[in-house]
């Protein structure tokens, strides 16, 4: 095997919805504008992004539908729609419908330590946790993992 090609990032193929791009959409834009991250970084970053955009735009373009189906145009400005309030749970329900739609995407996913200028919060990491390689920090957190098991185990006598 080539030197090359043991360094070649694997592509991945995972799956979204709707609400896990929206939920990711602000961290994914404080990544994409930070000029904390490396050209490769932001290259893999504005390649996710372009494949997320025509989901986010049918999202978009659907849940204006169903606004302008359920509502009526507001009589100051007729952009807006006023939702009454006996419409609002099946508002709620057709949003929700369309929120968990799914897709697949490939992609490279980002390496955690690109990402750690970036300064991101608990939050922020949990919310693009399916585009980021934690595989570096796997067996630290086994580990971390089986002393919590081992702290919590009920079968442990109290000598």
């Amino acid at each position: 095997m080539s030197e090359a090609s043991k360094n070649k990032p694997t592509i991945s193929t995972i799956e979204l919805t709707n609400r896990d791009v929206l939920a990711m959409e602000q961290t994914l834009g404080k990544i994409a504008t930070s000029s904390e991250i490396g050209t490769k970084a932001a290259y893999r970053i504005s390649r996710l992004l372009d494949k997320i955009r025509p989901e986010t735009e049918a999202f978009n373009k659907a849940r204006t539908e169903i606004v302008k189906k359920i509502g009526t145009p507001n009589k100051d400005n007729p952009d807006n729609y006023d939702i009454p309030p006996e419409r609002r749970d099946e508002l709620n329900t057709e949003i929700d419908g369309i929120l968990d739609h799914s897709f697949e995407i490939k992609f490279i996913k980002l390496d955690i330590a690109t990402l750690d200028k970036v300064k991101l919060s608990a939050l922020e990491i949990n919310s693009i946790k399916k585009l980021v390689d934690f595989s570096e920090y796997d067996d630290e957190f086994d580990d971390e993992d089986s002393a919590d098991a081992e702290d919590n185990d009920p079968k442990q006598d109290d000598e």
